[in-house]
C-alpha cells in the first residue's frame, strides 16, 4: 500500500475553487459518475473491478487504486475490464482541458470493427499515467487494420504532448503496433511482450511522427519487420532500450522510415529476426535508404543482434552511414560506407569477446559494468536530458556514456528494478542550481516538471 500518489496530491491541491473529488466505490455506475462530474473534478475509484467500454469526458480527472475508505492506494488496483466487447476506453472528441487517468488496470479490450486502440484510445488534451495496460486484443476474424493494441493516439502535429507517462503495456495485440500506435510521446515506460498479427510492422510500438523517452521496449514480435519499433517520419528516440524484441521477416530492432529521425543514448541489442537469408545485413537497424538525409544517430550502441540466431557481421543498414549524422555509436561488426563521411566512432575493436561489457545480459540487465568502454565516450552535446533511463543524472562524469543508462561507480541494480525506468527522489545541484529528480523527471525546487 501507498499514501496518496503525487499525481494525486496535485489533483486535490486544484486551484479551482469548484473542483470536486468524487469517490466512487467498487461496483457503482463507473459512466454515470463520469456523466455527471464536470470539469475539474476528480472521480476516486476504489480498487476491485469496473466492467464496461468507457468514455472519457473533457476535464474530468480519474485515480484509481484507493482503499475502502479512500485514504491510502494500491498500484494498479483499480481494474477497468472490457469483457472482450470493445474498448475499454474511448475519447470522442478533442478536449480543452487536460485530462488524466492515473493508476488504473486496463484490460480485457476488443476491437470489434477496423480502427485504432483495442485498449485504449486518445485524441487530444489526455493522458494515462502509472497504468498498467494489457490483454487488449481483435477480432481476428473480422478486423483486417487494427492499429495500436494497448493504446492509440490519433492526431497530427501535437507530437510534443505526452499522452502516457510511466505506464507498463504488455501482451497486447494489434495489426500495427501490438503495444502502441501514436502520433504523440510517451515517456518512462515499459513495452513488454506485445505482438502483431496478419503480417504487420510494429510489435512493440508503431510511432507515427511520434517520440518515446525513457522507454523500455523488449520482448515484443512481429509477424513481419520491426519487432522492436518501427517510426515513421520525424520521430525521435532518446534514453530507450530496444532488446530481445523477435520479427518473422526482418529488422527484429528498429525500422526508421522517412526523414528527419532522431535516435540518441539508446541500446539496440539482442534483436533476432527468423530469416538469415533476407536483408539480414541490417538485423538491429535499418534507415530507409530513399529517404535518410537530415537523420541523427548519435551516442547510441548496436549489438548482439541476430539473423536466425546468429549474431551477424553487419547489424546496421548502409544508409545509416551514408545519409545521417552518426557519431559516437558502438556498433557490432562491419559498419558500412566511408567511415570519415559519416563519422562513426567505433568504442573498441567491435570483436564479441570485447564487447560493450554489459552488467548481466543474460537476465536483461544491460547497465554498464565498470571499465566498459561506453563510459564517457559519447557527444554530451547531443542529449540535453538530465537523467538517463534509469533516472540517474547525465553527465555522471566527463561526457555522455554511449547507450541508456549511464554508470554510476559503486552502484547495483537488481533485475526487479529494471521493470519500470523510475528511481526515488533525490536532489542533484546542475550550474549552481538545485534540482531534484523523481521517476525519471526532472523538477526545480518548487515541484515544477522540467
Amino acid at each position: 500500500m501507498k499514501k496518496f500518489s503525487f499525481w494525486a496530491l496535485c489533483l486535490m491541491a486544484s486551484t479551482s475553487l469548484t473542483a470536486a473529488s468524487i469517490q466512487v466505490p467498487q461496483g457503482a455506475d463507473l459512466q454515470a459518475a463520469l456523466n455527471n462530474a464536470s470539469p475539474g473534478d476528480t472521480l476516486l475509484l476504489q480498487a476491485g473491478t469496473f466492467t464496461g467500454n468507457f468514455i472519457m469526458k473533457n476535464g474530468v480527472n480519474v485515480s484509481g487504486g484507493w482503499d475502502a475508505g479512500f485514504i491510502s492506494q494500491s498500484q494498479y488496483g483499480t481494474i477497468l475490464d472490457g469483457n472482450a466487447s470493445g474498448r475499454v476506453l474511448k475519447q470522442e472528441a478533442d478536449f480543452d482541458q487536460m485530462t488524466v487517468w492515473d493508476n488504473l488496470t486496463i484490460q480485457n479490450g476488443k476491437l470489434m470493427s477496423n480502427g485504432k486502440g483495442a485498449g485504449v484510445y486518445l485524441l487530444w488534451k489526455s493522458k494515462l499515467t502509472n497504468c498498467l495496460i494489457q490483454n487488449n486484443t481483435f477480432d481476428t476474424e473480422n478486423v483486417t487494420e487494427c492499429e495500436g493494441g494497448g493504446l492509440a493516439q490519433d492526431k497530427d502535429d501535437h507530437a510534443g504532448d505526452v499522452i502516457a507517462d510511466n505506464c507498463v503495456i504488455r501482451n497486447n495485440e494489434a495489426t500495427h503496433g501490438g503495444g502502441i500506435w501514436i502520433r504523440s510521446t510517451i515517456t518512462n515506460s515499459v513495452i513488454e511482450d506485445n505482438k502483431t498479427l496478419l503480417s504487420h510492422p510494429g510489435g512493440g510500438a508503431h510511432l507515427q511522427w511520434g517520440r518515446m523517452y525513457n522507454c523500455i521496449i523488449r520482448r515484443n514480435h512481429s509477424s513481419e519487420d520491426a519487432g522492436g519499433v518501427r517510426a515513421y517520419g520525424n520521430c525521435k528516440l532518446i534514453n530507450c532500450l530496444i532488446a530481445d524484441n523477435t520479427c518473422d521477416v526482418k529488422v527484429a530492432g528498429l525500422a526508421l522510415e522517412r526523414t528527419l529521425d532522431e535516435v540518441i543514448n539508446c541500446t539496440v541489442v539482442n534483436n533476432n529476426q527468423a530469416k538469415n537469408d533476407n536483408d539480414k545485413e541490417y538485423c538491429g537497424i535499418r534507415f530507409d535508404s530513399d529517404n535518410a538525409d537530415g537523420n541523427k544517430f548519435v551516442n547510441n550502441v548496436v549489438w548482439g543482434n541476430k539473423a536466425g540466431g546468429v549474431v551477424q557481421n553487419q547489424q546496421v543498414s548502409y544508409s545509416i552511414c551514408k545519409y545521417s549524422n552518426a557519431t559516437n555509436n558502438a556498433i557490432q561488426g562491419n559498419v558500412p560506407g566511408d567511415f570519415s563521411y559519416t563519422r562513426i566512432t567505433l568504442a573498441d575493436d567491435n570483436t564479441a569477446d570485447a564487447g560493450p561489457k554489459f552488467t548481466n545480459p543474460e537476465n536483461g540487465d544491460y547497465t554498464l559494468a565498470a571499465g566498459s568502454v561506453l563510459i564517457d565516450a559519447g557527444l554530451s552535446s547531443a542529449n540535453d536530458m538530465m537523467t538517463d533511463i534509469a533516472g540517474n543524472e547525465r553527465m555522471n562524469g566527463n561526457a555522455v556514456d554511449i547507450g541508456c543508462y549511464e554508470y554510476i561507480p559503486g552502484t547495483t541494480t537488481a533485475i526487479d528494478q529494471l521493470a519500470t525506468p523510475k528511481t526515488a527522489s533525490r536532489k542533484i545541484i546542475r550550474n549552481g542550481q538545485l534540482y531534484i529528480l523523481r521517476d525519471g523527471k526532472t523538477y526545480n525546487v518548487i515541484g515544477q516538471q522540467l
